[in-house]
Order: C-alpha cells, then structure tokens, then sequence
C-alpha cells in the first residue's frame, strides 16, 4: 500500500507554528494543566487522520516542545472504508514517524455495530482501555468551534439542561480518561486553511458527509444556513454562548452544592428543606446525593422528572432505580439503598469541596476547606494525624478526583527523596488485595496524587510557612 502524501520539511514548520497566537485563543484551564505538567507524563492524541486531529498534533508537537517527548497517538481503524481505512491508519502512523510520537492504534471487529453511538462508544473504551495500561490520565481532542455550534443544534431539541448545552467542554473527566479540547476557538475553515498554507496533508472522511448521519445533516443541511443569516462572525458568538453557559452551569452548582448541604441530614435528604429549591436546583442536589452515596455509578433511565415531581408530593412511586437502587420516603426523609454492594474498582469521580462520598466499604471521603491558622492546623505541626484516616494539603486552587489505583502510579510521600510506584507501597506494606482495590486515591486535574489514605499525604502539596489555605481530608 503507497502513501501518496508528502510532509513540509520541520524548519518550515517551526516557522509556521511560531505565527500562531495561543494567547486567548486556548480555552480557560488548558494553559494551566500543561505548564504544571510533571517530567514523566505521558499525554495522548486521538488522531484520525482527518484535518482536525492532524492539525491538533502538529500545533501541540510544535507549540509546546515540553509536550514533544511526552505523546502517544491513539488511532482506531473503524474498518468502515474498505483500503480508505487502512490509508488512514498509515497516515497517523507516518505522522508519528515524522515527529517522533508512537503509534498505539486497534482495528474494529467488522461484526460490530455501526450506527453514530456505538462506534463512539468503542472508541471511547479504545482509548480508556488503551490509556489504563500505558499509566496515562489526559487524552487531547481534535473538536473545535463547529463542533460546538453543531453539538448546540443536537442537543437542543433533546430537552438538553443549561449543562448539556455548554458541550462539548474545554476539560472533562469520563471514566479514568481527563479529555482535554484545546481548538474549541478554531473554526472547521481556519483549521483547513492553515493546512492548506502549511502544505500538511490530512485524510478526508468521505462518510462525513453522508446523510444517514444526524450529526451530518446538520452540519451540512442546517449550520451553512444558519451561519449566512447573521452579518457578526457566528461561530465566535456559539463559542461564547458555550462559555456563558458553562459558567451559568458553574454557578447552579455552586448554588445547588450549598443548598445540598442544607438538605442533609447525615446520609438522608430532608424533604421540605429540598422542596424549597427551585426544580433546576432539587435536580442538581438529587444528582449529587446519588452521586455521593453510590460513586460507583447509578441511573435515573428517564424518570428523573418524575420522580422530583413524585418527591415534591411526598409519595415516591418510581422506587426502584437501575443499579439495583430504591428510593424511599419516611418520616419527611429521602433514603437510597441498595441491594447490592459491588466490590468493583471506583470510577474517577469529582470529590467537591465540603461534601463526602461514601463507598461500598461503608467508608466515606471528606474534603474540607481551612485556614492555615485554625487549630486542626496546628495539631498538624504537633503530629497529631493518623495517616490512615486524614491528611492535610496545601491547596492551591486544584479540584479534587478519586478513583481506584492504576497501573504506573506513583506518589511522592512526605518528606521522602522522591516518587514510589503505589503497587510497591501498597506491598511493602502488605495490603491485601481487596484493600489495594477499595483504598481511594485522591487526585488533583493534572493526574497528580495528594494522598493516599494509610500514607502520608504529598511531599509536593505539603503545608509550610508561607501555606495560606489547607484541605482537610478525612476517610474512615
């Protein structure tokens, strides 16, 4: 098989890259996550082959030489294009040769499925599964501002909420993957130009514009008309809706996060301080009790609606949820239970601030917020603190993940002279292997481990003199 693509030569495109501007051009919290990039982390490219990723991986290669060493792309060959479909894969994999990244890349099972949502779907676990054994936390995505304005129009006849219409994302966690989007300010036109300029071929995806695919019928038959009825530049004010939006979401769930703690009474809801919130805000508190009590997973299967109106009344009817959970009404208290307690590894999962998760061990996670000067604090100095059941961090303004430990993880214990695989701590200190699995690992964005609970937290995030605002982080 013969390629028929030529690449400019590196000097030329040094000096291409280097007219690029990033400076707002890179959506908010990208910049950040790169620059504190640690030396030994490895960071993933979804590339297809079509314009978009290969212009990702060129501007990423070429703007960020910290990154050069640290890439992997990751192809999968649908198999859906006959010799089109090897073509691509060869493609990725001479790009990687030109620029020094290796290729990890899988061919699909012809048998499978082939409608829009299950060959995303096995893309997905690709890159999960890929990920998980290669030790890496953050994969990069080629979507960019049509994107936005496309997903826009997908969603918003789905009764999407203020959430789902703010996709996709600059940052988002799905599963063990961080997905990071830095073009979401690129348009499909300026992607394709600059590739044009540059001499950097792509392949073309003729399926992209067949008609038996939504997504394409609106990116074909909707968004042109769309764009040409307004004179202002459309795509920039759909990237700034998005924005908005999220920040409006933020704000809801700022909102929904004290109003759930309000509502609490231990691991129950009560029901007349939760029906005092508006609905978009009960919706927000439910999601977060559920999340909270059963982090490894739960589903409302499209009664989420009824079942706050069911609440609302005081009679639930819709008791039993997929998961085996069941939600109950005593005593003016919303209980969930379940009938099965898992022992499964737990999923990344979002820890904020002020709030517990509770696992299937019967244990629970808090974070909680601190000054410096508070007394707990200083029972730090005095060494009051059984590893095993808090930590205290310096917080410097990360968010909080937890999920099971993964192959390759390392932490930086306190006060030792540097990083140590976690499965050697874990059997240095003889854990058994159900505890190994159920222990949590608290994460910050960047994939970084702050603490461990049965180990001293990181030496990294450790407070000092010039600590202004700690986390308390307790387990038991």
């Amino acid at each position: 098989m013969s390629s028929s693509w030529a690449f400019p030569k590196a000097l030329d495109l040094e000096s291409l890259f280097a007219q690029i501007q990033l400076e707002e051009r890179i959506p908010n919290g990208i910049l950040e996550i790169l620059d504190d990039c640690k030396e030994d982390q490895k960071w993933a490219i979804a590339c297809s082959g079509g314009a978009d990723s290969t212009f990702l991986t060129f501007l990423l290669f070429y703007k960020f030489p910290i990154l050069r060493d640290r890439l992997v792309l990751f192809h999968f060959n649908h198999r859906l294009r006959g010799q089109d479909s090897e073509l691509d894969q060869k493609f990725v994999k001479d790009t990687g040769n030109l620029l020094g990244i290796p290729l990890t890349s899988e061919i699909q099972n012809s048998s499978l499925k082939k409608d829009e949502a299950s060959l995303r779907d096995k893309r997905m676990e690709f890159f999960k599964d890929v990920a998980t054994k290669k030790g890496l936390s953050h994969i990069f995505l080629g979507h960019h501002a049509d994107d936005v304005a496309e997903t826009f129009l997908w969603r918003l006849p789905r009764s999407s909420t203020v959430s789902g219409l703010n996709a996709p994302k600059p940052v988002t966690i799905h599963d063990n993957l961080i997905m990071i989007r830095p073009l979401l300010n690129f348009s499909r036109m300026e992607i394709r130009d600059f590739l044009i300029k540059s001499k950097i071929p792509w392949r073309e995806d003729q399926s992209n514009k067949e008609a038996k695919h939504l997504r394409n019928r609106i990116r074909s038959h909707v968004v042109p008309p769309w764009k040409d009825s307004f004179e202002c530049d459309f795509l920039k004010g759909i990237s700034k809706t998005r924005e908005l939006l999220e920040q409006d979401a933020d704000a809801l769930d700022s909102y929904a996060n004290l109003a759930y703690r309000d509502c609490k009474n231990g691991k129950l809801i009560k029901i007349d301080s939760f029906n005092t919130h508006p609905i978009a805000i009960r919706r927000r508190i439910l999601r977060l009790w559920l999340t909270e009590s059963h982090p490894l997973g739960f589903s409302f299967d499209g009664n989420e609606n009824k079942i706050l109106k069911q609440i609302e009344t005081g009679k639930i009817s819709t008791a039993d949820l997929p998961n085996n959970l069941r939600v109950t009404i005593k005593d003016g208290l919303l209980s969930v239970r379940s009938s099965i307690y898992p022992t499964s590894r737990i999923p990344v999962t979002s820890l904020p601030l002020g709030h517990s998760i509770f696992f299937p061990n019967g244990k629970k996670l808090k974070a909680l917020p601190l000054s410096a000067n508070c007394p707990r604090v200083r029972n730090v100095v005095a060494k009051k603190v059984s590893e095993s059941k808090e930590a205290y961090i310096s917080y410097q303004g990360i968010k909080l993940l937890v999920r099971s430990r993964r192959e390759g993880d390392k932490l930086h214990i306190l006060g030792s002279d540097g990083s140590s695989k976690v499965s050697k701590l874990m059997i240095d200190r003889k854990w058994r292997h159900k505890r190994k699995e159920q222990t949590p690992l608290i994460l910050n964005m960047l994939g970084e481990i702050l603490w461990i609970p049965g180990f001293p937290p990181s030496e990294k995030y450790k407070l000092s003199a010039q600590t202004d605002k700690v986390i308390h982080l307790t387990y038991e």
